[in-house]
């Protein structure tokens, strides 16, 4: 019993921190995400590169009203980034692509 009543009060700690460390942006021609909290990460991932957004949703997070965006890119078999949390996911995805698609229109893409 003991070992579960420390769980839930580390758990209670955890989540909360995890999610205020999450950070995503659009930076120019290039897509950024970090967090963590005892392993920190920071990705950044060239919009070039890109070939694909996946919204996913299952059920907890249908409950919360967020979705997980799965950042696929060329070359790599699985997806290159999750991005957790995201509100407004279409909105979000469609901006990226955009972003993307003025990359090659001005011909800096590769």
């Amino acid at each position: 019993m003991m070992p579960l009543i420390h769980y839930l009060g580390f758990s209670r700690w955890l989540c909360p921190q995890q999610a205020k460390n999450l950070r995503y942006r659009l930076d120019g021609n290039v897509l950024r995400a970090e967090g963590g909290v005892f392993f920190l990460f920071r990705k950044s991932i060239p919009l070039e590169r890109v070939t694909d957004i996946a919204l996913v949703q299952g059920p907890l997070l249908r409950f919360f009203g967020i979705w997980a965006m799965k950042v696929q890119t060329a070359g790599s078999p699985q997806a290159e980034a999750v991005l957790y949390g995201v509100c407004e996911a279409e909105n979000v995805r469609e901006r990226i692509l955009a972003q993307r698609q003025g990359i090659y229109a001005r011909g800096d893409g590769a």
